[in-house]
């Protein structure tokens, strides 16, 4: 069987579904999703534009809210609500990692995601949004050391999750 049949199998019994499958399942299981006609919150990144599906959602009559993981989603849900309260906003910058309770050498890193997409996105062209415009860096530049009291000392890059959608 494949993925779209089952996926839509799965689902049709629902009617709300939350995606967060891998980022190489993402766009076809959202699209199965759109196509068995089912409410979903997917918080999967994937390279694709999950905005090329917003038609056949609205066909399908259902709403699709996509980008809903930590970053993005929960941050800039965030930022934007931190935005509505402010007089102004000059800027934002969003950081997020996975950390483990005790860090070990030589990564210091916890797979909190999918590792598959992890290395997709060390891999893959930053997107990021500078002065209002859409802006590409090479995946990892960058880098700059952050301190926090009670942690030490991170290293921080860019990445393609920062941009959201």
């Amino acid at each position: 069987m494949s993925i779209p049949r089952a996926v839509k199998a799965l689902v049709k019994d629902y009617d709300l579904v939350l995606s967060a499958v891998p980022g190489a399942l993402g766009f076809q299981t959202l699209r199965a999703v759109i196509e068995a006609r089912r409410t979903v919150v997917d918080i999967a990144f994937f390279p694709e534009d999950p905005f090329a599906l917003s038609e056949a959602a609205d066909k399908a009559g259902i709403q699709a809210v996509v980008d809903c993981g930590v970053a993005p989603g929960l941050s800039n849900v965030l930022v934007g609500h931190v935005q509505t309260r402010l007089d102004e906003t000059r800027s934002a910058a969003i950081y997020v990692g996975g950390l483990p309770e005790v860090r070990e050498r030589p990564f210091e890193y916890k797979a909190v995601f999918s590792p598959s997409d992890v290395i997709e996105e060390y891999l893959r062209p930053a997107r990021l949004i500078q002065n209002g415009r859409l802006v590409v860096r090479p995946a990892l530049s960058e880098p700059e050391l952050m301190d926090f009291p009670g942690v030490g000392t991170l290293e921080a890059f860019n990445t393609d999750e920062e941009v959201g959608t």
